[in-house]
C-alpha cells in the first residue's frame, strides 16, 4: 500500500525537479527512488509468497510435492542434528546468543542509568 502512495509522489518529484540538480540533491533523489524500488520489491516478494502458497493449497500435485519436500527437510534436519560436531556447534551458538542477550541487558541498564542521572540532575537544578 505504501508503494502505491510513494511511487506516484516520487515520480512526480523526479519529473518536476530540474535536470541540473546539485550532487547532494541528486543523491537525495536517488535515495528516494531506491526506497520506492525497495518497497515495491518487498511488496512483490510478499505477493509471490502468497501466490505460491495459494497454488500449493489448491493444486493436489503441488501440495503432495510440498509435503514430501517438508518431510525430507525434517529428516535431513534430524540426521544432521544427530552428528556430534553439528550438536557441538549448535550448543556454542546457543551459548553465544545467551551471552549476547546478557550483554544487551547490561547495556540497556547502563544506558538507562545516565538518563536517570541527567533527569535527577535536571530536577535538582530546578
Amino acid at each position: 500500500m505504501k508503494s502505491l502512495i510513494l511511487f506516484p509522489l516520487a515520480a512526480a518529484a523526479v519529473l518536476l525537479f530540474p535536470c541540473s540538480l546539485s550532487a547532494q540533491e541528486d543523491a537525495g533523489v536517488l535515495k528516494a527512488r531506491r526506497a520506492i524500488v525497495e518497497a515495491e520489491r518487498e511488496a512483490s516478494l510478499k505477493k509471490m509468497s502468497e501466490l505460491r502458497m495459494k497454488h500449493i493449497r489448491m493444486d493436489r500435485n503441488l501440495k503432495r510435492t510440498h509435503d514430501r519436500i517438508m518431510e525430507l527437510h525434517r529428516n535431513l534436519a534430524l540426521a544432521l542434528d544427530a552428528k556430534p560436531d553439528i550438536r557441538e556447534m549448535n550448543d556454542k551458538i546457543l551459548k553465544l546468543e545467551s551471552e549476547l542477550k546478557t550483554l544487551d541487558a547490561k547495556l540497556n541498564t547502563a544506558d538507562a542509568k545516565p538518563a536517570e542521572q541527567s533527569k535527577t540532575a535536571t530536577e535538582k537544578g530546578k
